[in-house]
């Protein structure tokens, strides 16, 4: 399967509730640069909702904290966790926030397929 066929639509919604699977994908640096002079993105998506938001950032070594921000804030306002990440190209994403972030979660460190999340308020 290539990229491509990544981004079709699917009409089965694999998810039972809004913010149980995530997608990211991180890319850049891009030749457009943002109003703000920023060239990489982080993309997420709710896999229930298909509700995406678009981030910009100066560099890919943001996207972890911004990535850590939005699951506590899921966390906080909607009383959710975050409990699957699937990163659609994990090359980008493979850094050492990431890892440590999945070891502390009993989470695999395979980035290339689904990751399963065990988040918990605190």
């Amino acid at each position: 399967m290539s990229y491509k066929d990544d981004l079709l639509c699917k009409n089965i919604v694999s998810t039972s509730r809004p913010l149980q699977l995530i997608h990211l994908d991180l890319f850049g640096q891009t030749r457009t640069m943002s109003i703000n002079g920023k060239r990489y993105r982080l993309v997420k998506m709710d896999d229930y909702s298909r509700w995406t938001w678009v981030i910009f950032l100066n560099h890919k070594d943001e996207s972890f904290d911004i990535f850590f921000k939005f699951c506590k804030l899921v966390l906080n306002e909607k009383g959710v966790c975050v409990t699957s990440l699937e990163v659609i190209m994990g090359e980008n994403l493979k850094m050492t926030s990431f890892q440590l972030f999945c070891e502390e979660n009993g989470t695999p460190q395979n980035f290339s397929y689904i990751i399963e999340l065990n988040l918990t308020s605190e």
